[in-house]
């Protein structure tokens, strides 16, 4: 209960008591004075409390109004911060937006240059492949080789059974087509190549006989026989073979032949051309 209810209450009770101590005259007794003093005392008394309250509760207001000002004032502040905080973010994102603009600028000039990188190495690298083309073209456009049987011995070959002959004395070897530790040809290109043979058969009444061999199969012959003296004989070709074929000679068996320093027997070749 606040203090004017208490007031109201109290008031109420002092008029019914003071209705309650009539005599019988009609008159106020000696406890009806004494009653309305100490009612009075206790209204001064609320008085008082009642004055003391509403001093406090105007200092309550007026520390609220300070409080709520205050409360203006922040939020002021914070209104004032939130924009300058909002206009650098603005700012930092602008800055943030030209710093990736210039970093995709960057990115894109990166890409650009590798792909003109990679276009020049694809050039360079068909560049080489041709130089490479060219330089193998002229290289196996340049095949010729030319042989005898022997260095400088004299020695006779057969008979025996058919035998590759091994041209050990290389005269010219362009392009490293011939093998003088086999007697084998091995043909680097496709193309047209031609083939020549030469043989001394030897004394004794032994026939001489040598044949031009492609791939194990005899496509040609050099053939001398005759009773008494040496004599000789010779055979060409011109095939045509695919890169890795190989020419070769046989001694035929029971056939022999001679040679020496003088280089009787000989075996040539040379590319006519590519095809």
């Amino acid at each position: 209960m606040d203090t004017a209810g208490f007031l109201v209450l109290l008031l109420s009770s002092s008029f019914l008591f003071e209705g309650n101590c009539l005599d019988d005259s009609g008159q106020k007794s000696e406890s009806s004075e004494l009653s309305t003093f100490d009612i009075e005392s206790v209204l001064r008394q609320m008085s008082a409390a009642l004055s003391a309250q509403q001093v406090e509760i105007r200092h309550l207001q007026e520390g609220i109004r300070h409080l709520q000002e205050g409360i203006r004032h922040l939020q002021q502040e914070n209104k004032v911060e939130i924009r300058h905080l909002q206009q650098e973010n603005k700012a930092t994102r602008t800055e943030v937006d030209s710093l990736q603009t210039e970093v995709d600028s960057l990115q894109n000039n990166d890409k650009a240059q590798e792909a003109a990188l990679e276009r020049l190495q694809t050039s360079s690298s068909v560049t080489e492949h041709k130089v490479e083309a060219l330089t193998h073209d002229k290289t196996v456009r340049q095949v010729a080789f030319s042989t005898a049987l022997v260095e400088s011995v004299s020695q006779y070959f057969g008979p025996s059974v058919e035998t590759t002959l091994v041209y050990k004395h290389v005269i010219t070897n362009t392009g490293n087509a011939y093998n003088p530790h086999t007697g084998i040809f091995t043909a680097p290109v496709r193309g047209v190549y031609h083939f020549q043979v030469h043989m001394l058969e030897s004394i004794g009444g032994y026939t001489g006989f040598v044949s031009l061999v492609k791939n194990g199969s005899k496509m040609v012959a050099a053939r001398e026989d005759q009773s008494s003296g040496n004599g000789s004989s010779s055979t060409s070709m011109s095939v045509l073979l695919e890169a890795g074929d190989v020419v070769y000679v046989v001694l035929w068996s029971n056939a022999r032949i001679f040679d020496d320093k003088n280089h009787y027997n000989t075996f040539s070749g040379h590319l006519l051309f590519t095809v």
